[in-house]
């Protein structure tokens, strides 16, 4: 679920891997690296390192 609150983007998911593809596309369309996201959620932590070390790995494309 995406919310927008205090002109920040709240991104919450009950199935993050699911929901990985729509936080991606969501970045994209708003030129947002998924490494400057500000992660909350303790439980999808070890997700996001993934896709932040991914995302570093993608930098030079």
């Amino acid at each position: 679920n995406l919310k927008e609150k205090n002109d920040h983007h709240v991104f919450s998911s009950d199935n993050a891997l699911k929901d990985i593809t729509k936080l991606n596309k969501f970045s994209e369309e708003n030129n947002l690296k998924i490494s400057e996201l500000k992660i909350e959620e303790t439980s999808l932590e070890e997700v996001f390192i993934h896709l932040i070390n991914k995302d570093s790995k993608g930098a030079g494309k």
